[in-house]
């Protein structure tokens, strides 16, 4: 029934446009009146740089293992977690800057590694075994809005309760203000009772793309 009262809408609206038509709708001899122009752009975007800022890295400190613990370097700059019961941490603790340049005024996502994959762990190699600690999270402060709302357990959409205004589904990114931007990246390790002394390390990757 919905399908067969749009086609007799349309019909009914063809019909009166004819009907207030002059007999010769197109001018003989004119051969643009059944022609019309629409435009075509492509914008160009310059290619995206990621640096490692110079002499900054993901450093857990010195830690003294009292058991099993998560210990933590918040991308914000607050103070490292480190529970008690689990370690002692001292020593200079950093979160890894990273620099992207690109198009001015651009939104660029920030793909960071996926802490679960066996392959993100701090190593030490003792020359005998292997000895690793698991990286539990790579996390950034630098947010931007998405374009998706978030909604409630219901489904429904989610307002700020002072402003009215929609609230957004955040995604890691920043905005290139001048063509470039900075982001800080931090992250968790877990470790176990009886963690082998020696100077774990590891290289993770982190990506950016045009949002």
């Amino acid at each position: 029934m919905k399908t067969f009262f749009r086609g007799a809408a349309a019909t009914a609206v063809a019909a009166v446009a004819f009907a207030a038509m002059p007999a010769m709708a197109q001018t003989a001899g004119d051969p643009n009146a059944n022609q019309a122009d629409a435009d075509a752009r492509a914008e160009i975007l310059a290619g995206l740089t990621l640096t490692n800022v110079a002499g900054s890295s993901l450093d857990f400190g010195s830690i003294v293992v009292l058991g099993a613990g998560t210990v933590s370097v918040p991308s914000d700059g607050s103070a490292i977690s480190c529970p008690a019961a689990a370690a002692v941490c001292s020593g200079t603790t950093d979160v890894a800057e990273f620099e992207v340049s690109g198009s001015d005024g651009k939104a660029v996502s920030i793909t960071l590694p996926d802490a679960s994959a066996a392959t993100d762990e701090l190593q030490f190699d003792d020359g005998v075994t292997v000895h690793s600690i698991d990286i539990t999270e790579f996390e950034t402060n630098a947010k931007l809005d998405s374009t998706t709302q978030v909604v409630d357990g219901f489904g429904l959409p989610v307002f700020d309760p002072i402003t009215g205004d929609p609230i957004w589904v955040q995604y890691d990114g920043v905005l290139l203000a001048g063509g470039t931007a900075t982001f800080p990246v931090g992250g968790s390790i877990a470790l176990v009772a009886g963690q082998e002394p020696g100077l774990y390390e590891h290289t993770f990757t982190v990506e950016v793309n045009y949002n």
